[in-house]
């Protein structure tokens, strides 16, 4: 956990007293009570991270209230850059904790009082890989069925159990079609981190996973849904890009592709909407390798 600054009484200046009509406020200006709220925010936070996780409850419902307020838009232009400032968070962390805030709430939500609630974040981490509220009540039901929580490895496999239990097949979806066009989101994986950024074409669809061709690889790799993004195209738009999909395998299946080629197809991989430029590189790169058209 990172180490916080030191505690401090928040200091407030006295409320303005104004006669007649108020001064405008700038959209980025905090009134006295936003800032007066963000000072015990704050407050929660530094306790929280400085001395008991019991209470960490308090402090990320606190960080998502400063966010949901943009209590932070007075002195830094994004809430990422203001918990790096203020708390020494990395950029993942902040997020982490308002998806334990928000686990929080729907396990609160339920018909019958919850007496035992998570009271550290690697607890709410887990359940929030359960996106349907329900199916968080239910495994944290079983977490605590004993009285207390279970530890984290029992945690995480009765989570995985609910999330096997209420996975709809992909073939059975909807979502995405063969031949539709989307972008890979690498995330956390180091296997899709290769291809982070570029487009492809859906191939096939499996139970499990959607095959994208990624024509500048020459490779079919399997993604999941939450690894892609679909690329919305008009019918036009995506018949080109079908075309130039075709163009770059050939150029790409090539043994003695020199690195301007190789360099015009890679850029070309990572963009959706292509310039006369482009399509002028592709064509002089398919003339100097001999591929016709």
């Amino acid at each position: 956990m990172n180490e916080s600054p030191p505690l401090e009484t928040p200091v407030l200046l006295s409320k303005p007293q104004l006669s007649g009509q108020e001064l405008p406020v700038s959209p980025d200006q905090l009134t006295y009570d936003e800032e007066r709220d963000r000072s015990h925010l704050e407050l929660k936070i530094d306790k929280a991270f400085s001395k008991a996780e019991s209470i960490f409850r308090e402090a990320v419902a606190a960080l998502k209230e400063i966010r949901d307020r943009r209590l932070y838009r007075n002195t830094q232009a994004t809430f990422e850059e203001y918990c790096n400032i203020r708390f020494r968070f990395s950029r993942r962390r902040p997020y982490q904790l308002i998806d334990a805030a928000v686990v929080l709430e729907n396990l609160q939500e339920c018909a019958q009082p919850v007496h035992i609630l998570p009271d550290k974040e690697s607890q709410c981490r887990e359940i929030a890989r359960l996106k349907d509220p329900q199916d968080r009540r239910e495994a944290w039901a079983e977490i605590t069925s004993e009285g207390k929580i279970a530890p984290i490895k029992e945690i995480k496999s009765i989570v995985e159990r609910i999330k096997e239990k209420s996975f709809t097949p992909y073939t059975k979806r909807s979502e995405y079609q063969v031949g539709d066009v989307v972008k890979v989101k690498a995330r956390g994986s180091s296997t899709l981190r290769p291809y982070d950024g570029y487009w492809g074409i859906v191939d096939d669809i499996t139970d499990y996973f959607y095959h994208i061709c990624i024509s500048v690889k020459n490779e079919v790799i399997g993604c999941k849904d939450s690894e892609m993004k679909r690329v919305d195209l008009d019918k036009e738009c995506r018949d080109n890009i079908k075309s130039i999909s075709d163009r770059i395998l050939a150029l790409a299946m090539r043994d003695d592709l020199e690195t301007p080629a190789l360099g015009i197809i890679d850029a070309l991989s990572r963009k959706t909407v292509f310039t006369e430029g482009d399509l002028w590189f592709l064509a002089k790169a398919e003339e100097w390798h001999g591929i016709s058209q």
